[in-house]
């Protein structure tokens, strides 16, 4: 299977919706832009979170905003809880826009793109509508990172794991999260009722790394034009969707760390990362396909890989040179 690389995101907007390769997506609720310059839209997708959506978008309507206008769009993926209750009468504040569709996507990626087609922004980020953001100025620190540096094409900051569940979990789930440093954040983001806390530090990966095993969790800060002209987020890779997108995007410029933190990630147990053992393997096929295409799409040959890449590269992909050299020849 060969994944459709898009060459731009691209919907044309229509009555009560948006159109795309032949299917129609119905929207009851719709934005309406307010004009203002906007510097920095935020993306927040929502499913069935009633219990935390409220919170989560709180948290960024707290940030301070020095360095220009934040607006927050929420995509409402048809939840059938009270969700979409919550986020009407939270979008009377004119900062946040609304889209609830009419039919649930099954698609972690597409009402991210929706939202990012109609973003006003020069900037992207998202927050998850379970999580929080951690520091009130965490949009601006960024935006600040991002615009000193022509280069750089994202920001990415520390990450903070607030864990809820309990440890057997973690270890059958995501055993990988059990090897990161503990941590004790500020006081404005503990919670009584999590469990521990541990801390990824926001670091920049090489291309090698990023196809290896490199993933920019965190606040993210995007430049809008090239998010688009790369396609988005990469649909064909399901819930890992973010990995393509943050690897098409390093081919244009670099990701700036930003060691603050900024982001809160609550394990509580039923998160979309913990997969079952078929939907593992099933992403894991995904994955070796996706680099596949990507190392032949920036031309690297096996000797590249074999210089560059880690011991891990090898043992999860198990390219033979045949399949390098096929997509190069």
């Amino acid at each position: 299977m060969n994944m459709i690389e898009k060459n731009y995101l691209c919907f044309e907007e229509t009555e009560n919706g948006v159109y795309r390769d032949g299917s129609l997506i119905r929207f009851s609720e719709q934005i309406t832009h307010d004009p203002g310059k906007i510097d920095t839209s935020l993306i927040v997708t929502n499913f069935n979170r009633a219990n935390t959506i409220q919170s989560a978008i709180e948290s960024a309507l707290a940030c301070t905003q020095e360095k220009g206008g934040l607006e927050i769009i929420v995509v409402d993926d048809a939840s059938t809880d009270e969700s979409l209750e919550i986020l009407r009468k939270m979008a009377k504040n004119r900062l946040i826009q609304l889209i609830a569709l009419q039919k649930n996507t099954g698609s972690e990626a597409l009402p991210k793109n929706i939202a990012a087609f109609f973003a006003r922004g020069q900037y992207l980020s998202y927050l998850d509508s379970d999580d929080r953001i951690g520091e009130r100025d965490a949009f601006d620190s960024s935006l600040k990172a991002i615009t000193e540096d022509p280069s750089a094409v994202m920001t990415v900051s520390n990450l903070i794991f607030e864990i809820h569940c309990k440890i057997s979990e973690l270890e059958k789930h995501m055993p990988w999260l059990l090897e990161i440093d503990t941590h004790e954040p500020t006081e404005e983001i503990r919670d009584p009722r999590a469990n521990e806390y541990r801390i990824r530090k926001a670091k920049e990966y090489s291309s090698y790394e990023m196809l290896t095993h490199g993933y920019y969790d965190a606040l993210k800060l995007m430049r809008r034009d090239i998010f688009s002209q790369t396609g988005g987020v990469v649909e064909d890779l399901e819930s890992c969707g973010d990995f393509g997108t943050y690897l098409r995007l390093t081919r244009h410029g670099r990701v700036i760390p930003v060691q603050r933190d900024f982001y809160v990630y609550t394990i509580h147990g039923s998160n979309d990362s913990f997969y079952s053992d078929e939907k593992a393997q099933r992403l894991e096929r995904l994955h070796r396909q996706f680099a596949l295409e990507e190392i032949r799409k920036r031309g690297l040959t096996f000797e590249d890989l074999s210089r560059n890449c880690p011991t891990e590269f090898w043992v999860r992909y198990n390219f033979t040179p045949d399949e390098i050299q096929n997509g190069n020849s």
